[in-house]
């Protein structure tokens, strides 16, 4: 039985593969692990008899107006006049 090597073109090729294609596998990482740490979330609500896509709908919600509201930066202030 001949042995696989693997040899230089193929190494090139998986890392160009792997480097081109580096950005999409982080969205999808980070995708997994959005759905993944919501899901209880989901379950906890079907349970209480809401039916599973208003459940995700409602999480979705409920975490984009918290991502919306800690992210937004206290207006600035302006320098108090002084007195003349």
């Amino acid at each position: 039985m001949p042995m696989l090597a693997c040899g230089g073109r193929e190494l090139a090729a998986a890392t160009a593969a792997v480097y081109t294609t580096r950005a999409l596998l982080i969205r999808v990482l980070i995708a997994l692990f959005i759905a993944v740490s919501l899901d209880p979330a989901v379950r906890a609500l079907t349970r209480r008899g809401m039916r599973r896509g208003l459940a995700v709908l409602v999480i979705f919600l409920i975490c984009g107006t918290m991502r919306t509201g800690c992210s937004r930066r206290p207006a600035a202030r302006r320098p108090a006049a002084s007195p003349t």
